[in-house]
């Protein structure tokens, strides 16, 4: 997806049904993309749903895995519903803002 300011975004929809590993393989293939294009940013935003483990829960651990990367909010989680409910406000969680920030008002990756 591209907002209106030009950022690229990028829809990953968890189900719970991974391991954390096949989660951080996912964002180490999206940092790889990043470099191969560094003129093109973009953030990736991973949205949780209740099935496996609740929604919150998934992306408390979703936050952790990419708190090693250190990516500013490259990459983003969220329960699947604030975003398809709420996508302008400040619902969006990175490690950089574990309290939420708009998809509009992210700061680019480091």
């Amino acid at each position: 997806m591209v907002l209106t300011n030009g950022e690229i975004v990028f829809w990953e929809i968890d189900r719970g049904g991974e391991v954390y590993r096949i989660i951080k393989d996912k964002v180490e293939k999206y940092i790889k993309l990043s470099r191969l294009h560094p003129d093109k940013r973009f953030h990736v935003v991973f949205t949780t749903i209740d099935d496996k483990q609740t929604a919150k829960s998934r992306c408390s651990g979703i936050l952790d895995l990419l708190e090693d990367f250190r990516r500013g909010d490259q990459f983003l989680t969220l329960p699947h519903k604030w975003a398809v409910n709420e996508p302008l406000e400040p619902v969006f969680l990175s490690p950089v803002h574990p309290m939420g920030i708009a998809l509009t008002g992210m700061t680019h990756m480091l």
